[in-house]
This record gives C-alpha cells, sequence and structure tokens, in this order.
C-alpha cells in the first residue's frame, strides 16, 4: 500500500527525504553573501540549475538572512534597481520576495519528507505572500544544505517508481489516470503577449500575475514561451528593459519545440520531461496537432499530488 505523509496524504515521494535531494543534487552555487551584488544574483541564477539561493551573513557562521530567487531579479530588471544593489539592502527594502520576517516559513530540516515539503510549498502559494516553489534546508545547527525547487521535487517523483501508485495518479483506482490536461492551465488562464512587448513590459506581467511564463502569440500562432529565467538571463546579460521579446527569442534555447508535450500524454511522462530536460514550464498542444492549448507547470503537478489544486483554480 502507498505510504502517507504526516498529514494523512499519500506519500508519493516513497518516504524520501530531503537529505536524498542535497545529498543527489547538485547544490554548489545555492548561497551568497549579504555583501553580494544583485547582479552576482543573477549572474547564478543564469549560469546555473537555480532558481533561487540562500543570502547568509558575510561571517563565518553562515546565518541564513533570506532568500533570493528568480522573482528578486526580475522584480528588479522591472524597476530598473541598480546591478550593483547588495542583498542585503534589497532583502532590507520591502520589496523581497520572502524577506527575513517570513524565513521560518520556508526553512526545513534535512530529516524533512519531501512529502512534507511538498504540503508547504502549497501552503506557502495558497498564502501567496512569500516564495511557494523553494524551501531552504537548514539543520538545527544552523548548517545550511541547500535550497530545494519545485522541480527538485518532480525529479524526486520520477527518482520513486511506486508514485504511479497515487490513487489521484493511478490507473488502478478511481479516478482513472490523470493526464497532462486534466493538470495545466488552460489557454485562456494563460498570459499570452505578441513579439513586439518589451522585456520590462513581459517582467511587469510576470509579476503581476504570479506565474514563471508567458506565451509569445500572434496571428500566425504561438512562436515562443518567455520565462522567469530569460528575464533573469537578460538582467545578467545587460540587455536593455526595452528590448522586443522577437529580439530575445531570437536563437535562445530551449526554443518553444523542445518544451512541447500533448494534452493526452500521461503526468509521469511529463515529469520525466521536465527532469531529463531540465524545465520548470511545458507548453501543452492538442493531440495530432500543433494547437497549443496550455502550459504545465513543477507547481501545478505538486498541487496535483496534495489534491489541492482545485483551490487555486
Amino acid at each position: 500500500p502507498p505510504m502517507s505523509s504526516a498529514s494523512g496524504m499519500p506519500d508519493v515521494f516513497g518516504g524520501l527525504t530531503v537529505g536524498w535531494v542535497t545529498g543527489s543534487l547538485r547544490m554548489e552555487g545555492c548561497e551568497l553573501r549579504t555583501s553580494s551584488t544583485l547582479l552576482d544574483l543573477a549572474r547564478v541564477l543564469a549560469s546555473s540549475e537555480h532558481t533561487a539561493v540562500a543570502v547568509v551573513d558575510d561571517a563565518g557562521d553562515k546565518t541564513v538572512r533570506g532568500l533570493a530567487t528568480v522573482t528578486d531579479v526580475m522584480r528588479a530588471y522591472f524597476e530598473g534597481a541598480p546591478p550593483e544593489r547588495r542583498l542585503a539592502d534589497w532583502l532590507a527594502g520591502g520589496v523581497a520576495r520572502t524577506p527575513p520576517q517570513l524565513l521560518k516559513r520556508i526553512i526545513l530540516p534535512p530529516s524533512a519528507s519531501l512529502a512534507e515539503v511538498a504540503e508547504t510549498m502549497v501552503s506557502n502559494a495558497l498564502a501567496g505572500d512569500c516564495a511557494c516553489h523553494h524551501i531552504v534546508v537548514q539543520a538545527d545547527d544552523g548548517q545550511l544544505h541547500g535550497v530545494v525547487s519545485s522541480l527538485d521535487l518532480v525529479r524526486g517523483l520520477c527518482h520513486y517508481e511506486s508514485w504511479r501508485h497515487h490513487p489521484l495518479l493511478s490507473g488502478e483506482e478511481v479516478p482513472p489516470t490523470l493526464r497532462v490536461g486534466d493538470v495545466m492551465k488552460p489557454r485562456d488562464r494563460v498570459f499570452t503577449c505578441s513579439p513586439s512587448t518589451t522585456m520590462k513590459d513581459v517582467a511587469k506581467e510576470l509579476l503581476l500575475i504570479n506565474q514563471g511564463s508567458i506565451l509569445v502569440a500572434d496571428d500566425l500562432g504561438v512562436s515562443g514561451v518567455i520565462t522567469q529565467r530569460d528575464v533573469v538571463k537578460a538582467f545578467a546579460d545587460g540587455v536593455q528593459s526595452r528590448t522586443t521579446i522577437h529580439h530575445w527569442l531570437f536563437g535562445q534555447v530551449p526554443s518553444v519545440n523542445d518544451r512541447m508535450i500533448d494534452i493526452d500524454e500521461k503526468l509521469v511522462h511529463a515529469a520525466n520531461l521536465m527532469t531529463t530536460r531540465k524545465l520548470e514550464h511545458l507548453v501543452v498542444r492538442q493531440s495530432k496537432g500543433s494547437e497549443v492549448v496550455g502550459i504545465l507547470s513543477s507547481l501545478d503537478l505538486l498541487l496535483r499530488t496534495q489534491a489541492k489544486d482545485q483551490v487555486l483554480r
């Protein structure tokens, strides 16, 4: 029988703990000093798989003072914040995604189960006032073990083969096997911009709608997708905020085709695709066609495993 988490929800991670994630994945570069700058943050995130870093004291004790995420870089890019602004000043300025006073809500010990991490992310997503895609892993003695993202949890789903026995995901119980179309954000709930939209306006919309991606489309159809990571790369590379999306997307990888998945595919295939291609967002198309019908994110998938996604829709 499937395992259960502390809340009684079936544990689709098979009892895996946060320590498994921090021990099996690359956690290097998941921290920056308070004296580091916004540009340092953007460069670290742009050159790694991380979407957030823990901000620690300059002193040797590595006390965690905050969490800096891709959302912080987007806000800095949109507001025209100086790249040399220190992270300590950014966290104290009242605009950080997770200021110090909310830090305790995203810290868990290495012994915490991945099911508990997922539940914490869902709870923070429902609250809407702090980071919901990340958890800081810190031992009782203050040692920082890393920062775990929602994509890391999807990797955990793929690692544990028995996750498909979850009653919401399994074909052996009712309801029948869930497909991508059952979990995705439908096209009418996904923001769309034209290729002539500027990077600044895209950053603004991502901040306003609190989503991680925007479809790029015109009369000819969908030509791309812009994610938070694109804005981070633009900030790190010094790209002018008035640059158009069409100019930015030219030659960028991954392309929209790399992100495509059919609406009728099983969730396990979507999870594997996210994991192998290191993608937080997939573009969903109609089966046996090219029409784009929605977006699937790693958080969408986790929300379904926790059976709470309907609260957010």
